[in-house]
């Protein structure tokens, strides 16, 4: 028979691990998207993957999105213009990837709602111009992947000079 203490004592043990158990739920819950998985979209924790998932009717309209997105993958998705609109209240979006579309220039603060963002991932598009001021809005950019373009040395130069924080940058054909 266990003694008073020690039956308290479990007591006291079987409640922390309660709380404990909940606040970690809690945690677990807040790693979640907060709105609803696009269509044809895969969605896990904070990434949307809507990689070869865009209809093609809708290729330059933009998809809604739960705000809290971290990553989103619009790979493959014949995307021939991005317009600002695709990201309008993404402000945590810490990482974009517009790979393997048929993206040939990139407009003047495209990107400028992206506060947050780190990662930017724009390879094997078509891309020839990029407009010197399409990367200001960019405070946070560390990598910028640009590898598999078109792009002339001019129109890359103009575009850098906003990004102060950039670590890599990647530009091998």
């Amino acid at each position: 028979m266990l003694s008073t203490m020690a039956r308290r004592n479990t007591a006291r043990f079987s409640a922390l691990w309660m709380v404990l158990v909940v606040l970690l739920s809690a945690a677990e819950a807040r790693e979640h998207l907060n709105g609803v998985c696009p269509y044809r979209c895969h969605c896990r924790r904070l990434v949307v993957n809507c990689t070869s998932a865009i209809n093609p009717n809708t290729i330059n309209r933009p998809v809604p999105l739960p705000s809290n997105t971290r990553t989103l993958i619009l790979d493959n998705n014949r995307i021939n213009h991005i317009s600002p609109a695709y990201f309008k209240g993404l402000h945590k979006l810490e990482a974009l990837s517009l790979k393997f579309n048929n993206i040939s220039a990139v407009d003047a603060e495209t990107f400028g709602s992206l506060d947050s963002l780190e990662d930017l991932d724009l390879a094997a598009n078509h891309i020839q111009m990029i407009d010197p001021d399409a990367f200001r809005g960019l405070p946070n950019l560390k990598v910028l992947s640009l590898a598999g373009n078109r792009l002339t040395q001019q129109s890359l130069n103009d575009s850098l000079q906003h990004l102060e924080k950039l670590e890599e940058l990647f530009l091998h054909r």
